[in-house]
């Protein structure tokens, strides 16, 4: 019992101390399928034009029109320590492509 508690403390902290480690600068990267898929979701359901916004920046803005096709393509760039990753968004049906660099 007393070396299942050990064992369990000692993986709780080094959990913790990865997680510190962890590069949460690129949660966006992440974030943005789900908050795509639901606008485009919404767009299809009420049969009327959405919009979903990438990031701060007017080359993120993507609207949908009543049939959840995406007005414009682009390509979103996500950078953390280290690494980066960009995110395609293919005209018509809206495809995301997920890339890592």
């Amino acid at each position: 019992m007393t070396e299942m508690m050990l064992a369990m403390a000692i993986l709780s902290v080094l959990s913790m101390i990865s997680l510190r480690a962890a590069d949460f600068e690129i949660r966006p990267y992440y974030s943005f399928p789900g908050m795509y898929l639901m606008a485009q979701s919404e767009a299809l359901a009420e049969a009327a034009s959405g919009s979903v916004e990438g990031s701060d920046d007017a080359a993120s803005y993507f609207t949908f029109n009543a049939s959840g096709n995406v007005s414009r393509a682009a390509t979103l760039y996500f950078s953390g320590k280290g690494n980066s990753r960009r995110i395609a968004v293919e005209l018509g049906t809206g495809r995301l492509v997920m890339k890592d660099e």
